[in-house]
């Protein structure tokens, strides 16, 4: 077999397999966030991708930054985000797929940047003409997605929860993020 000496990168099919969406628009997310976040300290904060919200009757998707006024002890996310959500009537399930870059200013005895990515999936519980409730059910929180479909915002709501056995979780500790 004679080695691949082309300075190109191997190309892939324009046709996406089956599960692989996801995994390409994570990519895709951790890349824009990487790349719009180099852009060093200014006045006006993190650059991520744009708020982008789409709406059919069977198809919502969103793209944008979570953003919160809660100061929190330690970072949840980080204030360095892009988040694309994708809600689909005939599953009844949304997707959150975001990535985050946290630095010392989310946490100050952080040392240097980390990058993370993750994907939260959601079981709508509620989908009407004006609205969107969906909901995903984590070992120490619950989460929350909401979205007025009138007004074209989401939030995504935390709350910690004794209810799968984690004895030091505490159900008063809430913290909301916008879409921005």
């Amino acid at each position: 077999m004679t080695p691949n000496t082309s300075t190109e990168w191997p190309r892939r099919s324009a046709q996406p397999s089956g599960g692989t969406n996801h995994q390409r628009n994570l990519f895709a997310i951790v890349m824009v966030t990487l790349l719009t976040a180099c852009g060093g300290d200014s006045e006006e904060g993190p650059r991520t991708a744009p708020l982008e919200i789409a709406l059919s009757p069977s198809l919502v998707t969103a793209s944008g930054r979570w953003v919160t006024g809660a100061k929190l002890d330690v970072p949840l996310l980080g204030r360095i985000n892009s988040a694309d959500i994708v809600c689909m009537r005939e599953t009844m399930s949304c997707t959150d797929a975001l990535a985050t870059l946290l630095t010392n200013k989310d946490e100050p005895r952080l040392k240097g940047e980390l990058l993370l990515s993750v994907l939260d999936s959601y079981t709508i519980d509620s989908w009407t003409d004006t609205y969107i409730r969906a909901t995903a059910e984590k070992p120490v929180a619950d989460l929350t997605l909401e979205i007025d479909l009138a007004r074209k915002q989401l939030k995504r709501t935390y709350r910690e929860t004794k209810a799968r056995g984690d004895s030091t979780a505490n159900p008063e500790f809430i913290v909301t993020w916008e879409l921005q």
